[in-house]
């Protein structure tokens, strides 16, 4: 039964489909005027809106919203044909059309996201579409979402090398609407991505080494950049292009090797931005010429041993208050930075630099205020980046950051004691995964949410994870 039913809900897609070509554009249902029964149009339309998906855009299912509207009744069909916002987004992908719940047969696949486009009125289109061979079935979708490239708004997904050479062409020749661009292709494959005709574009993910072209039409609306780069000319030629960056993220396509960068720029001021993701051989070029006076997020992966990371911290003052770290270099710099980041709400450091047991003391909070650390941490993540060694520093440092070491005693402005000083308790997670503590081998195995203090702390609402190394983690 469960099979009819759904091939039926297929079938009456399909009779939309195919009624849709003889439908002329003038024939598409205007919105009614009033309510023939149950709720005015407006608000009926409004919580049809709130049907569609929190994240992600709709499927082409006669299951969800927004083609089961249309199936309640004569009025309801009449609104949702009317409301062509509702119709502005899908999501295609080649996983859909082997299933027997509600989604399109593979022959009505491009019939069908032409019937929900011509449902989508004038408006801008945002789409998701994931296809990783030319086999798959229902790719010929993508022949109909080209055909719309000048209403395309917001796109994403992963297409074959050939196709997405078509996406390329189709940005080329001119998508005057589109703001956002994330669609990847084959890992390995180049290219060249014109943007000259995107005036509004305002995000441009690319996962391979493409070289882009055309910044100047859109460099100032661009908030967002990600990409991968082969030599620091490139990647320092598109940070100077977009002044207006707020996320910004950069990988290398090498392992090893240094980059050069040729330019008369001596430092970049980078007022806007926010977020800065690195994972480079090195980073000095980049660091060593960039100023980011409001920086709030920072992910570093570099092989680099030096202080650079030190330097830019005390050069740009940022408000940081999230840093991860995967790095060679010691502990010292490690703990330079965190002097550099008094704002630091969440802490992440994975494998390198290895903490010992004064590196975790040094993060314990104590009496003397000039000497805490990151007082204002919430969130620490340390991922197999301590040595074998017990868990009691760690139990001490979570402890001061929960408890607070109760009420310090301070020296107040006139040198005498002052009771009162007791430090706002931030901290509300801790997670160590892979850290080689002597309990995890010992006969009992004590883990340490179990540690008496740390238990008590959970029970107040301190959130722990834990996940002792393996084998495989141990270097």
């Amino acid at each position: 039964m469960a099979d009819e039913n759904s091939n039926d809900c297929v079938d009456r897609m399909e009779v939309d489909v195919l009624h849709a070509q003889t439908l002329p554009d003038s024939k598409v249902p205007e919105p009614p005027c009033r309510a023939q029964a149950g709720l005015p149009f407006d608000v009926l339309s409004h919580i049809f809106l709130e049907c569609l998906p929190d994240k992600g855009f709709p499927t082409l299912s006669t299951k969800v919203a927004p083609m089961t509207l249309g199936r309640v009744c004569s009025y309801w069909r009449d609104v949702a044909l009317a409301t062509h916002v509702l119709w502005a987004a899908f999501n295609v992908t080649s996983l859909y059309y082997y299933s027997s719940t509600g989604y399109l047969s593979n022959g009505r696949c491009a019939l069908g996201l032409q019937e929900w486009i011509r449902r989508a009125g004038q408006c801008a289109l945002s789409f998701h579409v994931s296809f990783y061979s030319t086999n798959d079935p229902g790719m010929d979708v993508v022949d109909t979402i080209l055909l719309h490239r000048r209403r395309w708004k917001y796109a994403e997904g992963h297409l074959p090398a050939d196709k997405w050479e078509y996406v390329v062409s189709a940005i080329a020749e001119g998508t005057p609407l589109l703001e956002h661009f994330d669609i990847s292709t084959d890992h390995g494959y180049t290219s060249t991505i014109q943007l000259s005709s995107t005036p509004f574009l305002q995000t441009l993910m690319i996962k391979s080494t493409h070289k882009v072209l055309g910044l100047e039409a859109c460099g100032r609306s661009l908030r967002r950049l990600s990409i991968r780069i082969a030599n620091w000319n490139d990647g320092w030629s598109y940070l100077v292009s977009c002044p207006n960056l707020e996320i910004f993220e950069v990988e290398s396509e090498h392992d090893s090797g240094s980059f050069r960068v040729d330019s008369d720029v001596e430092v970049l001021e980078a007022r806007n931005l926010v977020s800065l993701r690195i994972s480079l051989t090195t980073a000095s070029p980049l660091l060593d010429r960039l100023h980011c006076p409001v920086l709030k997020t920072i992910y570093f992966d570099s092989c680099d041993t030096d202080s650079i990371l030190v330097s830019f911290l005390a050069r740009s003052s940022p408000p940081l208050e999230s840093l991860t770290i995967t790095a060679p270099f010691s502990s010292e710099i490690l703990l330079d930075c965190l002097y550099h980041t008094p704002a630091l709400k969440s802490l992440t450091v994975y494998r390198r630099p290895v903490l010992t047991h004064a590196d975790v003391k040094a993060l314990q909070l104590g009496p003397d205020a000039e000497k805490n650390i990151c007082p204002g941490l919430q969130n620490i993540n340390f991922e197999t980046c301590v040595g074998y060694s017990n868990m009691k520093p760690m139990v001490e440092m979570v402890v001061s950051r929960w408890r607070n070491g109760g009420v310090f005693h301070c020296m107040n402005s006139e040198g005498t004691s002052a009771q009162g000083c007791q430090l706002e308790r931030t901290l509300r997670s801790i997670r160590l995964g892979g850290c080689d503590f002597v309990e995890y081998s010992s006969y009992d195995s004590a883990y340490f949410a179990s540690q008496p203090e740390i238990a008590r702390c959970i029970e107040e609402g301190l959130e722990v994870s834990e996940e002792p190394p393996s084998d495989s983690d141990s270097d």
